[in-house]
């Protein structure tokens, strides 16, 4: 066994441990989903072929519903349930960014910091290179962890192997200059997290956030060990055949391997965020402030520090999705929290944070896209645009003019995240004008398919270019 496996098991031992010595007793479960939720989970499971689910509701810092739905493993036909572990994927950022901050509260590091001095040899690009610039994902590193060969991964990796490979990337702008989403940045992170408080990541991260929140069920996916109640993953061919995925198979080591957790665990986690039990308010709403401009077409308008954030018609909303088929998101000005874990790949329109954002609105009506009635549009000319380059982007096609330079890189990347998701959307049938907001200087459109519905936010600049298209599959 691997010394870092072992120092594993150490840790894990003292998380049982420290529960029995008086620490934060753990929520347990509530109840299920309302009647009108439920029905929704059942019909969208059922239409983006998802195999298992996991669904989490926190108001008021209280855990309110919990349910499980489908199988974790359809060959041996093992149903999902409460204590089913999850690799949650890019939701631990929010993680990393937790523990940069307990740090920042601590006085061992500031987010203004330079980031070369906490690393052996660091290229001459990371000069200026700051923390902040690694949890806003505004370093100018791409998204390269892991080194391949002809696109094709090893099967094990070390931390050390990963970090040489991180330091030969070129970075794509100067730092500050610029946004690209990257897992480098939270890898680095988690290593200056190690330097700065002198115990390992996990350690740290289980003594200062999982103990103080009552979770008891995180745990390092590391591909070899036996974890009980380990989920399988699944992606869908073309033809929406469900089948093995293998992304989860390779061994990245401690730091960069997902981790898992259970949907009770992960509730739990959000009702500390709301009551303040995990990290400080004035911490916490900083991690929650837009930092950069995300422009992403399927994911987030604005990031913060391990969040993306947003406003859904007035009301904010801090959100993130993992590449497994896992979402959060937190309305905090109405301390509500929906998490959603499934078993199904993203790129194959699993979208749980759109699925999340769907229960959110059962509970606050008011951000409610499915509620959206109908509308004339007063500029009939303007939706038969978007629907023409709605279509177009959808079948991998765009008109890149468009749109206005800022929004180029998100369109490339959307025109990727379509390829894997159109097949399975069935036809497309319309359009519909929905409101436009001049708060948000959106306008809102529903797109229905015949295996789908997609709501669109849209957003022009003062030329007429387009400048936020925003895609959220509820």
């Amino acid at each position: 066994m691997k010394s870092w496996r072992f120092a594993m098991v150490v840790v894990f031992a003292c998380l049982l441990e420290s529960f029995s010595n008086g620490a934060t007793p753990p929520q347990q479960p509530a109840g299920g989903l309302p009647a009108e939720a439920d029905s929704y989970i059942k019909a969208e499971m059922k239409n983006r072929r998802i195999p298992g689910l996991a669904v989490a509701v926190v108001r008021d810092g209280r855990i309110v519903a919990t349910e499980a739905y489908g199988l974790a493993n359809l060959e041996l036909n093992v149903p999902v349930t409460l204590d089913t572990i999850f690799p949650i994927a890019s939701l631990d950022k929010q993680l990393k960014a937790s523990a940069i901050m307990l740090l920042v509260q601590d006085g061992k590091v500031h987010l203004d910091d330079e980031i070369s001095p906490y690393f052996t040899d660091p290229p001459v690009s990371w000069k200026g290179i700051h923390i902040r610039n690694l949890l806003s994902h505004t370093s100018g590193l791409p998204d390269v962890v892991e080194a391949d060969v002809g696109g094709i991964e090893f099967v094990s990796y070390t931390t050390e192997q990963l970090l040489g490979n991180i330091k030969r990337q070129d970075l794509l702008f100067p730092p500050g200059t610029g946004y690209e989403y990257t897992s480098a940045g939270p890898i680095l992170c988690q290593l200056i997290t190690e330097k700065a408080s002198g115990m390992p990541w996990w350690r740290f991260v289980t003594e200062r956030l999982f103990t103080p929140a009552g979770m008891t069920s995180m745990v390092s996916l590391d591909p070899a060990l036996i974890i009980k109640n380990r989920v399988s993953g699944h992606e869908l061919t073309a033809s929406g055949e469900i089948i093995s995925n293998r992304r989860t198979a390779g061994d990245f080591g401690p730091l960069y391997n997902d981790v898992g957790a259970n949907i009770v665990d992960f509730a739990r986690w959000a009702a500390a965020l709301e009551t303040d039990r995990v990290v400080p308010p004035s911490l916490r709403d900083q991690m929650w402030a837009p930092q950069a401009r995300a422009n992403g077409v399927l994911g987030r308008l604005d990031y913060g520090f391990g969040w993306g954030v947003d406003r859904y018609r007035g009301v904010k909303i801090v959100t993130h999705t993992g590449y497994t088929g896992t979402g959060i998101v937190m309305l905090p000005e109405r301390r509500t929290a929906v998490i959603v874990f499934t078993n199904l790949d993203s790129r194959f329109g699993t979208d749980a944070h759109g699925l999340a954002l769907g229960i959110a609105g059962m509970y606050v009506p008011e951000i409610s896209l499915l509620a959206m009635p109908r509308k004339t549009d007063p500029e009939p000319a303007r939706a038969k645009r978007v629907q023409q380059e709605f279509v177009r982007l959808a079948k991998g096609e765009p008109d890149y003019g468009q749109y206005s330079a800022t929004m180029l890189r998100g369109i490339q990347e959307a025109v990727v995240d379509f390829a894997t998701r159109t097949p399975h959307l069935g036809a497309f049938q319309s359009l519909s004008f929905l409101e436009e907001r001049a708060d948000e200087k959106l306008v809102y459109y529903r797109a229905d398919f015949a295996n789908a519905r997609l709501f669109l936010r849209v957003g022009f600049d003062s030329t007429g270019k387009i400048n936020c298209f925003q895609v959220i599959h509820v």
